[in-house]
Order: structure tokens, then C-alpha cells, then sequence
């Protein structure tokens, strides 16, 4: 059984996560895209208005999209295709429906809890810190990361940490262990990994914060959520 569980641009590579028969694959890929361009022969590519179409393969990611920004606004020159490579990869390495298996993955459910002395935190500047860090894995158990005393109230497993310091590179270690494929939580998006990204920049620095990522790579993006502008 093989599947992918994330597929991701970066340059010209695919940045590839999957399962291939109960093993975990991470790799990088090479990707040669394929675009489509009108054609007066009869070919097995077709618009949706059933006009011919013959297909362009480009050695990278770059050069499909310089070819793409060449002819951007030239009139009559259409171009074809899925320039989201990530989705083209998919399409023709995973063709037809895909097994998968649940037990196969990582699904983890994050909650931190912060210091607020000075009002409720916020995540962008992250000037509070962290005082305690729970990870439920779905297949798995709940481990409480601190730095105080902590009265356990199942089987969940407590690490007491001396400081903030430690307590975030500890997290840091077993997150890289085990980096997760799917990440849940209440207000995840808005409060827990900003904060968390943004205050491991201020405590380990940014090469150390890089290492939530599988590749090494963290960015960030802005979004409007309620006619705000978020990050």
C-alpha cells in the first residue's frame, strides 16, 4: 500500500511525505511538469470544449513557470495544464482511488499553555512564556510537557522541565522523533502555532524553530479570518 500524506512545492522539488507498505518515505523529488498547448492533430488530450491539445514537458518547475510568464498576455497563445505542481505530482504518480490506513498515521492534538501576568498574550509578539505543552497522539497516549509540579489526572505522561528553555528544546526533540502528519487543536491556527513558532524564535532562535518542520523550512503566511487580517 503507498500514499501520501503531504505534497509540497519548494524550488524545483516535491517535497514528499507518504507511506509506502507500512514504511515512512521523506523524500525530495525532482519534478518534470507537463503543460498542454492547442494543437491541429488529432491527439488524446482534449479541452473541455474537445479541442486537441498537445503536451509540453519542461525539465523543472522553473522553466515551466518562466514559459508560463513568457507568454503571459499574448493573445491567442493558450496555455493548458495545472501550474499547482503539487496537484499535478498527485495526478501522475496517484492515479485512481488511494488505500490508506489510519493506524499508518501521525495525528496529533496540541495544547499550550501560556503565562498571562500582563493580559492575555498575544501570539505575534509572544512575550510571555510557555508554561506547559499537552500532546495527544490519536493512536497513542497524552504527554504533558512543564516546568512545575503536576498532579496527573489519568495515564498521561508528565516530563518536568527546570525552565522554558528546556522545556521547548525537550518538546522540540520528541516533535522531530516523531514528526506528526496531521495537526489539531482548539484555535490552533490563530493562537497556538503562531505563538509557539514566534516564542521558539525568541527562546531557541530561528534555526532551531526551523526543526518543526520536517524540511527544515518555516514561513509564514497572512490570511483574512472575520475581516481580519491574520498571520
Amino acid at each position: 500500500m503507498k500514499y501520501y500524506t503531504n505534497i509540497s512545492v519548494q524550488g524545483n522539488n516535491i517535497l514528499y511525505r507518504g507511506v509506502n507498505n507500512g514504511r515512512r518515505v521523506n523524500k525530495k523529488i525532482e519534478y518534470s511538469p507537463t503543460l498542454f498547448l492547442p494543437s491541429n492533430k488529432v491527439t488524446p488530450w482534449k479541452t473541455l470544449f474537445g479541442e486537441s491539445l498537445e503536451s509540453k514537458r519542461f525539465e523543472t518547475i522553473r522553466d515551466a513557470r518562466d514559459f508560463i510568464k513568457r507568454y503571459d498576455g499574448v493573445e491567442n497563445f493558450k496555455i493548458y495544464g495545472n501550474d499547482r505542481y503539487e496537484y499535478a505530482f498527485i495526478a501522475d504518480e496517484h492515479r485512481g482511488p488511494i488505500d490508506w490506513d489510519i493506524k499508518e498515521l501521525s495525528i496529533v492534538i496540541i495544547d499550550i499553555e501560556v503565562g498571562s501576568e500582563n493580559g492575555f498574550p498575544d501570539p505575534y509578539k509572544a512575550t510571555e512564556p510557555i508554561t506547559a505543552i499537552a500532546v495527544r497522539q490519536l493512536n497513542g497516549g497524552i504527554t504533558v510537557y512543564g516546568c512545575g509540579d503536576y498532579e496527573k489526572q489519568g495515564d498521561e505522561n508528565y516530563i518536568k522541565c527546570k525552565d522554558e528553555w528546556t522545556l521547548c528544546k525537550t518538546f522540540l526533540k520528541d516533535w522531530q522523533d516523531n514528526y506528526p502528519d496531521v495537526v489539531s487543536g482548539w484555535n490552533i491556527d490563530y493562537f497556538d502555532i503562531p505563538y509557539l513558532v514566534n516564542r521558539f524564535n525568541r527562546i531557541l532562535g530561528e534555526d532551531e524553530t526551523k526543526k518543526l518542520s520536517p524540511w527544515n523550512n518555516v514561513w509564514e503566511r497572512t490570511f483574512v479570518h472575520k475581516g481580519q487580517q491574520k498571520r
